[in-house]
């Protein structure tokens, strides 16, 4: 009995992930070697024809090459300000539940909520970020960059918003991994002398190394498959193709070689260091301790800066909802202030002229229902795998993980299919119903 007891647990968490990922992922595979179009529920086998197609044009080469630089600048970006906040987070101080709060917002947050919230920061015509630029003499008010309107800027504005929302999922992984470092061994290593830097690249990065490629894994599927921000950032762009992608480098720093006078000095104090051992293992603990502070100085403004920068959209959002329209569309008015008093009509006519209570609560009785089904599957599922040892116990681990990599947009395909479909073979079967009942009718009418 206790044999069965780990299967018999998983066994419903796997019969749902198959009933509704394995079989759009079977369906959309069976649809990708065949000619089915919309509004037709006839298909034939017609191999490889649609992929060869595909590659031959223009715009899906072009449409692939830009996915490809999508994907690689934003995880580049996403996980070297992770390992920043992460390096910054894991020290206690004082205000660092907030930091967390403020740095998780755009993770939690609804994409959609904060692609219109972007999209109004990187407007043409009202845009805070140019305003900013502006009156910072950065750029010409008469001639302000088009962010969502030039290609460039567009490709720009489209990695920043999507860094803007991964970073905090990647940041919480690399947290995970650094607080599970035993602390005796970088206390060690400053014991031995080493640095901050020095630990952190020869000790802590490998240690974590296996915790930052699922990051890297979760970003780079999460991100080659995202449509929703840049849809709405850009409705997909114009249907031109770029004649060449920009190369993106990146600079390496320092070796920090010394000049000949420092290599000078640095014989001078080992001349001290031998007359005075006791000095000099005290000026060394000083400079130690100082650089040790400036580095957390500066890993304190980094994390302040990356909680203001996440946070900012939000704030932005809740402010313009109580602004007034007169304010919102004067250019003279600065727009991170209110320049005429608060009001709520943008909020009463949310709920009183709009259908938004309804959607509102279609919201939550979907997020509860999604949340009690996950947690009637997950539960005895994890409690199954906890009591499942050896290759199948692996096995299964890897299996729903690899389910949860699948891309959304490879289900709702298959299954917007089976949709019209359904609904065409419906209306097919009314009107052949309903024909006879016509047929007489018209002829009684001819006759008459």
């Amino acid at each position: 009995m206790k044999r069965w007891l780990g299967p018999a647990l998983i066994a419903p968490a796997f019969a749902y992930i198959a009933l509704l990922v394995g079989l759009p992922v079977v369906l959309s595979l069976y649809l990708s070697v065949s000619d089915a179009r919309v509004g037709s529920d006839t298909t034939s086998f017609v191999g490889l024809a649609n992929f060869s197609a595909a590659v031959r044009t223009p715009s899906f080469r072009a449409a692939l090459a830009h996915s490809f630089l999508f994907t690689v600048v934003s995880q580049a970006l996403v996980i070297v300000g992770a390992t920043l906040l992460a390096l910054s987070l894991k020290e206690a101080f004082r205000g660092r539940g907030l930091v967390r709060f403020l740095v998780l917002l755009p993770w939690v947050a609804p994409i959609s909520l904060g692609a219109i919230g972007w999209k109004w920061l990187l407007d043409s015509l009202y845009s805070v970020v140019n305003w900013v630029l502006v009156a910072a003499g950065v750029v010409s008010a008469a001639n302000p960059p088009m962010w969502l309107g030039e290609p460039r800027l567009a490709m720009l504005s489209v990695v920043l918003v999507h860094t803007w929302r991964t970073l905090p999922f990647a940041t919480v992984i690399l947290l995970a991994g650094l607080t599970s470092i035993p602390r005796d061994i970088p206390e060690a290593a400053a014991v031995d002398g080493s640095g901050f830097w020095r630990t952190h690249l020869s000790i802590t990065l490998p240690m974590i190394r296996p915790i930052a490629l699922v990051a890297l894994l979760f970003g780079v599927v999460f991100t080659f498959t995202d449509m929703t921000a840049v849809y709405i950032l850009t409705r997909g762009g114009r249907p031109t193709r770029r004649r060449s992608c920009r190369r993106w480098r990146s600079s390496r720093a320092s070796s920090g070689e010394t000049s000949p006078p420092a290599r000078r000095s640095r014989c001078s104090s080992f001349r001290c260091c031998c007359s005075a051992p006791s000095s000099c293992s005290a000026s060394r603990t000083v400079r130690r301790s100082r650089s040790v502070r400036r580095t957390k100085v500066a890993l304190r403004v980094v994390v302040a800066g990356f909680a203001l920068a996440l946070s900012f959209p939000f704030y932005w959002m809740a402010l313009t909802s109580f602004k007034r329209t007169s304010d919102l569309y004067d250019l003279k008015n600065n727009p991170l202030v209110f320049n005429e008093p608060p009001t709520l009509e943008h909020w009463r006519f949310l709920f009183a002229e709009t259908l938004y209570p309804r959607w509102l609560a279609n919201t939550l009785l979907v997020g509860v229902a999604v949340v009690a089904i996950t947690l009637v599957l997950s539960v005895p599922a994890a409690y199954g795998l906890a009591r499942l040892t050896g290759r199948w116990g692996e096995r299964a681990g890897i299996a729903m993980f690899l389910m949860y990599l699948v891309p959304p947009t490879l289900l709702f395909i298959p299954m917007s299919r089976v949709v019209a479909v359904k609904a065409a073979i419906q209306v097919r079967r009314r009107m052949t119903t309903n024909a006879p009942a016509v047929t007489s009718a018209g002829m009684l009418t001819v006759s008459r």
